[in-house]
This record gives C-alpha cells, structure tokens and sequence, in this order.
C-alpha cells in the first residue's frame, strides 16, 4: 500500500473480544449483508455462549451457541448461531426456531423473568398482556427482533418498518415487542412505536435429520423514536443484555412453550454489552486503484476501501460532535485523488440558507506557520473583523495558509447529483454548486481561490441516507480532485509516495436550531 497522506482518524478492525459473560461490540465502516449468510463476518471474533432454560436451568440439548456484534454510525448488528435439527411449519410458530434479544429497560427488570413483574407472574393477565399495568413498568424488558418465522423463508432479508406506529411485523412476525413476563410481551405501542428490527436466517443443513445450526442476522438503529420501550445505544456505554432461544423440539408434537425459553448468562443474569469507541489515531494511508469510483453518494462501490472511524470535536470549543463517528475512505488513482466522507445526523435542507444545510470541507496545510484548528490562524485576522470573505488576504498572512479545498454549501444542489468542477474558470467560485475551491487564514477569512492560476477543482456528490426519518441516518459526500493543480500557491499538490497534513471539516445544520451552523462552528477531524 502506497502512503499518500497522514491524519489523524483510527482504522477500525471488526473485533468483537469476549471476557466471561461480557461481549464487546467494535465500530466499523462497511456493514454486513443480511442474508443468513455469515461469510462477511469471519474477521469478527464472536462470543461462544451457553443457553440454560429459563424455566428449570436445564442446558440447552443442541450446544453452545455463538454471537457475533458490530455497529456503524446508524446502526447495531448481530449475526446469532444455534445448533439443533431443523424444524419448519407454515402454519404453526411453535413448531418454527424463534429468537429474541434482551435488554434490560426498566431498573427492576430481572433476567430470567424476562421483566418478573409480580401483578402478571403465572401468564393470567392475557395472552399479550395488551394494556400493561403501571406497576409494571419498571420492570420492562426491550424484547427485540422477537421473531417467529412461520410465515417467512431462508435467506430473505425482511426489513423492518419504521413508519409503522406499531411494534408489529405483519409480514415476517419480526416483532419489536417489550415484556414484563414470559406470558406478557406485548408489541412495542407506545406513541412512537416503531417496527425497528430488520433480519434474515436460514438452517445450515435444513435436509439432514439431524445435526446443523440455524443462523439469524439482524439488525436495529442504534437509536430510535420509542424511548419507553426501545433501549437507546451510544458509543461507549454498556448495556444489560440477553439473546433468547425458543426450540422447535421442546416438545416434539406442540413445540415451543412461552416460558420454555433459553438464555445466556446461566439462566441467572443479564450478559454486559459494551459498544466500544474507537482509538484516536495519528494517520490513514490513502491507496492506488484502478477503477475510479462513481460520483453518485452511493458508497457500494467503495465496500472493498479499507477506511478509518474518526471522531470530530468542535473547533471552538473541542466538545465532540453528539452525532457521533464519523468516516473517511481515500483512494487514488494516476490523475485524481478521491474521497468518500459519512457524517451521522438529521437531515436538514434549506434551498435558501446555506447554514440551514450541512457543509464540509477538506483543509490541508500549505503555509509554514499555518494553525489547524483556526484553519490557519492569521493574528491579523483573528475574531472576524476582516470581512465576511476576506477578500484581499494581507501578505502577512500567508505563512497562515490553509487549501480548504471542497468548501460545499449545498443549498442549490440535488442529492445524488454529480457536480463537476471548473478547471478553466480562473477562480475558486462554483457558480452553480457552491462546492468552492477556497484558502482560508481563519475560519472568517477563507475567499475563494483567486490567484492567477485559480480554479474550482473538486467535483463532488453528496446525500443523506434517511431525509425522511426524523431522526437517524447519515450524510455521505463523494469528492474528487485532480492530484496536481495550476494553483501552486493556493493547492496543495499531491504525489505517490509522500505525507501531507490533512483535516475535514464539518458544519452542523443543527448548530443552531434557528439559525444553522456558524462559520467558526465548525467540528473538525484531529
């Protein structure tokens, strides 16, 4: 791998370590494929746990079984595998594997009891418990991607529903639900309830008559609408935790039972799980292809990049970005560098203020004195006083300089629009997609490239992977820049072989509620 530049961002591996009953679950960048298929998952290293009855602590006949985690800046990942015989009935869930996952909700909620709560102990408060009594709520459990496979087939992925007001899957019987008890594990009905699990499962030897594993991969947004039932997951925390199994066999002519669940823990206590936060780092290593990737905001093609998981931190103020961590992938090829950034946040748009989108920019060191955070840092035009663009830097400030290259405000572009630049323009000004070609000395004074060999020379597209969520998903930008420039003094010129000092830059659309993001508000990389 050829060294192109250095900044600071960690490059995330996919290990999940295992200490006793706790399971750490690393941050990556590219997410799995659901499909019961779990070839993606070898490099993460899984947790190998015992399933005991719930309801006798009897072990689980078939084995051990195996959990795999992972997450990204949306969302959190599981891949479960649990050896036993095959068994499938279309019309009967019983007769049909069925898992859940557990997490602990209320602060009296016991593990085994999945919740305990004494009013609904026995199963004599209804089948579904539809209507839980107060008194049961601090003994809630998220019971999520409860799932009941009759009515769906292997290797499907079966998307959940966000929109849906309920936490019931009518098509694959996935179901958000919470539980006080076994017998009272009602569907997520609060006013934001959600169907927020997605899956996929298949048997690995669904012909034999015995032997085989039935596998489940799922997935749920680490955060979602329904903060009563649903357990909301940050980097860094750690969470009380369960995986469920219901087997087929438990009874060879009615199947599964309610409360004949097993668990993890030793059928005695909820399992740590802690998502862990990446390392800071120092740098990233920017590699050679041969294939460019297509400008359109759809990473796909950019799966097999090996990128890093940074944190950006407020340049005024250094408090990290509550979004969460970001990512950078970097490619080169004999003319161009490339770069694909994913900022997690709400979506905003705004087609007539720019600081009511998001922003970013790259920003690379070019003048010897130059300062990082204050992008430059030129005393003379320190605190803004020098104009809204700084047109005319001084000649004292240039020792400050910063390329503060794919400087893009977005109000008048699309989403998945290719936006080229102009290197015949004789100016860092896009006209058409604000995606500037600047220099800054201080976040107030950062004009447009204007010497005599400027040009606007990033091309770029960008999107946002839920503008329809109220919540959630993420911006993804996909830049372009030719690796030299005719601007020597205002570019930095790139080479195979050498190291760089190299930043991002973002700019909250949410900084403010009212008024968007500030030009000093930014959040940066380091």
């Amino acid at each position: 791998m050829i060294i192109l530049f250095s900044l600071s961002v960690f490059v995330a591996n996919a290990l999940t370590t295992v200490s006793g009953s706790d399971i750490t679950c690393t941050r990556v960048i590219n997410e799995p494929t659901l499909d019961g298929d779990l070839s993606d998952w070898e490099d993460v290293e899984g947790a190998t746990l015992a399933l005991t009855g719930a309801n006798g602590a009897l072990p689980y006949a078939g084995g051990d079984a195996s959990i795999k985690c992972t997450y990204d800046n949306n969302n959190i990942y599981f891949a479960f595998e649990v050896p036993g015989k095959y068994r499938f009935n279309t019309t009967d869930n019983h007769l049909c594997a069925s898992i859940g996952t557990m997490w602990k909700v209320g602060q009296l909620a016991d593990y085994v009891s999945m919740g305990g709560c004494p009013v609904t102990l026995g199963g004599t408060y209804g089948s579904k418990c539809d209507g839980v009594p107060e008194d049961c709520y601090p003994y809630r459990v998220d019971l999520g991607a409860h799932w009941e496979l009759k009515t769906t087939e292997m290797g499907v992925l079966y998307e959940g529903n966000r929109t849906s007001g309920t936490g019931n899957d009518p098509i694959a019987n996935n179901d958000d639900e919470y539980a006080v008890t076994p017998y009272c594990r009602p569907d997520d009905d609060d006013a934001n309830a959600a169907d927020d699990w997605s899956g996929a499962w298949l048997h690995t030897s669904p012909d034999s008559s015995d032997g085989g594993s039935y596998v489940f991969e799922m997935r749920r947004p680490l955060t979602t609408e329904s903060v009563i039932s649903d357990v909301q997951l940050y980097a860094g925390e750690t969470y009380d935790f369960g995986f469920a199994y219901w087997d087929p066999y438990e009874n060879e002519e009615t199947g599964w039972s309610k409360a004949g669940h097993y668990v993890t823990g030793k059928s005695k206590d909820w399992i740590s799980l802690t998502l862990e936060e990446p390392e800071e780092a120092k740098e990233i290593s920017c590699s050679r292809v041969f294939t460019e990737p297509t400008l359109d905001g759809d990473l796909s093609d950019w799966e097999d990049v090996e990128g890093a998981v940074i944190m950006l931190t407020g340049a005024n103020g250094g408090l990290p970005y509550p979004g969460g961590y970001s990512s950078i992938k970097c490619t080169y090829d004999n003319n161009n560098i490339y770069f694909a950034f994913e900022v997690p946040g709400k979506y905003r748009f705004n087609t007539t203020d720019n600081h009511l989108c998001a922003s970013i920019g790259t920003m690379w060191k070019v003048g010897q004195l130059a300062d990082y955070v204050n992008m430059g840092g030129c005393p003379v035009t320190l605190g803004g006083t020098y104009g809204s663009k700084c047109d005319g830097v001084p000649e004292t400030c240039y020792p400050y300089r910063v390329d503060l290259g794919a400087h893009w405000e977005l109000k008048t572009t699309e989403m998945g629009v290719l936006y080229e630049g102009n290197r015949t323009s004789g100016t860092g000004n896009d006209p058409i997609a604000n995606n500037d070609d600047e220099y800054a000395v201080t976040p107030y004074c950062r004009p447009d490239d204007d010497d005599a060999n400027a040009a606007d020379d990033w091309s770029g597209a960008w999107l946002h992977t839920s503008p329809d969520s109220s919540d959630g998903g993420s911006y993804v930008f996909e830049m372009r820049r030719p690796l030299t420039t005719e601007s020597v003094i205002s570019d930095v010129q790139l080479y195979a072989g050498e190291t760089y000092d190299f930043g991002f830059a973002y700019w909250d659309p949410y900084e403010n509620e009212e008024t968007g993001w500030s030009k000093a508000g930014h959040y940066v990389t380091g």
